[in-house]
């Protein structure tokens, strides 16, 4: 929660900070933060592979510390006014080293536990994840009306915080060791294996689709509410902190009574058409009002998408690839984040004088297209994979399942 709390307090209003500040472009800005995207998609797939070879915790402990020193130097930048190609390097370079952790922590959760009860941890995991959502943009629209510069140095401050958390509260699972055949070596080519896996291929099709869409979320809907809603950074620091508090609030509820005996394929397509009615009204949206109950609408689906995309993974995955397998997803759902910003910057761009809400409805349509494509996956895979428990049977005095 303080590693969220640190990071929301500050990054969601970078792309803010770039546009009004530094005055660049609102095209400029989608594709530099879409570059940042793109690096940090590299890292959770290498992120993940490393994690079955060196263990979970430490790739997790590596990944803080390197973002502390980088989000540092983003601190020194933006005090000195640095030209802003330097401050968009420092982001893309924090961007990379912060995700060799997301793969490790969930590879860790999923070595804890079994296939059925990976959605509820899950969900555990995205409601501590989310009180630090609500908490930092909360705070974070409110600082960046005066300094930028605290911002990022209190951003700094959660994730040395974290990072001594790691070192000293957190064991490495015993399946998580590195496999004994593979050595502490790691081979960069290893990951080229998961092509042998057509299944999970057309999996991280739509894993990338489903990334486009929720990728609008934080630059390209902060930009609509400020330069076409008129809202200040304060009004888009609470609508941040909205879709945190929900999720703080409702996700243990809504994973563990309303989706317990759902697919886990079936609750992706629900989310996923949330998500297109969600964003497809957000061009509708002129008041503060209207974007706030977008963002309910954005969250419900998200509740229903996030903790059913890391344990659907998990379950594809066998215990020697499953850093492997989170890292690969991760890789597609943060390519679809950068391409989200990409499209979504300038669609606005293009757009800005005259009937934006296209733009959304065209973003609404590719949550369409990803919930048919996890509605179809369902024929692929067996119930275990799909979440469902699977009865234990008794056979010549065995016990096999």
């Amino acid at each position: 929660m303080v590693l969220i709390s640190g990071y929301a307090v500050s990054f969601p209003f970078f792309a803010l900070y770039l546009h009004l500040h530094r005055g660049m472009s609102v095209g400029w800005v989608g594709f530099f933060l879409a570059l940042s995207l793109v690096a940090a998609a590299l890292a959770a797939g290498i992120g993940g592979e490393l994690s079955d070879h060196w263990g979970r915790r430490k790739v997790m402990s590596w990944a803080l510390f390197l973002s502390f020193l980088v989000t540092l130097f983003m601190v020194i930048a933006i005090w000195r006014a640095a030209p802003v190609a330097l401050l968009v390097g420092i982001h893309i370079l924090r961007s990379f080293v912060a995700h060799f952790f997301d793969p490790a922590a969930r590879g860790w959760v999923a070595d804890l536990f079994p296939s059925v009860e990976r959605v509820r941890a899950y969900s555990f995991l995205r409601t501590a994840h989310n009180l630090g959502w609500a908490l930092g943009p909360a705070l974070g629209g409110f600082l960046a009306e005066s300094s930028y510069t605290l911002l990022f140095l209190l951003t700094a401050l959660c994730i040395f915080i974290c990072w001594i958390g790691i070192l000293v509260g957190v064991s490495e699972p015993f399946k998580s060791q590195p496999p004994t055949e593979s050595g502490p070596g790691w081979n960069m080519g290893e990951m080229a294996m998961i092509t042998k896996d057509s299944r999970f291929l057309s999996y991280l099709t739509y894993v990338l689709v489903l990334g486009v869409v929720m990728g609008q979320l934080v630059t390209p809907f902060s930009i609509y509410a400020r330069e076409f809603v008129h809202l200040s950074e304060g009004q888009i620091g609470l609508l941040f902190s909205l879709n945190g508090f929900l999720v703080a609030c409702f996700q243990y509820g809504v994973t563990t009574h309303l989706l317990k005996k759902w697919r886990l394929t079936h609750a992706l397509a629900l989310g996923s058409m949330i998500y297109a009615v969600g964003f497809g009204g957000v061009g509708f949206s002129t008041t503060f009002l209207h974007l706030a109950l977008v963002v309910g609408l954005i969250t419900m689906g998200e509740m229903a998408v996030s903790p059913s995309l890391s344990a659907l993974t998990a379950n594809l995955s066998s215990s020697k690839s499953r850093g492997r397998y989170l890292g690969m997803q991760g890789l597609a759902h943060q390519l679809g984040w950068a391409l989200g910003p990409l499209m979504g910057g300038l669609g606005l761009q293009m757009f800005s004088s005259h009937q934006p809400w296209r733009v959304w409805v065209l973003l609404g349509g590719l949550g369409v297209v990803a919930a048919r494509g996890f509605w179809i996956f369902q024929k692929r895979i067996n119930d275990e994979e799909d979440g469902l428990p699977v009865p234990l049977t008794v056979s010549a005095g065995r016990v096999a399942r």
